[in-house]
């Protein structure tokens, strides 16, 4: 869950610098902002609960994916 969040965040960021319109970039830093609590959120929830888990590679979805 914190992997896609971050990845959300980092997308979201990229998209803010290709973006040349005020209001979508607004959005977007909204977005961000948002994430950026729900990030914090999952860091509170794995520091009460103990919930540490990593991503895990799934060799052939990503080959598919690929194809």
């Amino acid at each position: 869950m914190r992997a896609i969040q971050n990845l959300l965040i980092a997308n979201e960021q990229t998209l803010m610098s290709a973006a040349n319109d005020d209001h979508i970039c607004q959005r977007l830093q909204d977005m961000v902002n948002d994430d950026q609590k729900n990030l914090g959120v999952l860091d509170t929830v794995i520091v009460q609960y103990g919930v540490k888990g990593e991503p895990k590679q799934h060799k052939n979805s990503l080959r598919r994916l690929r194809s």
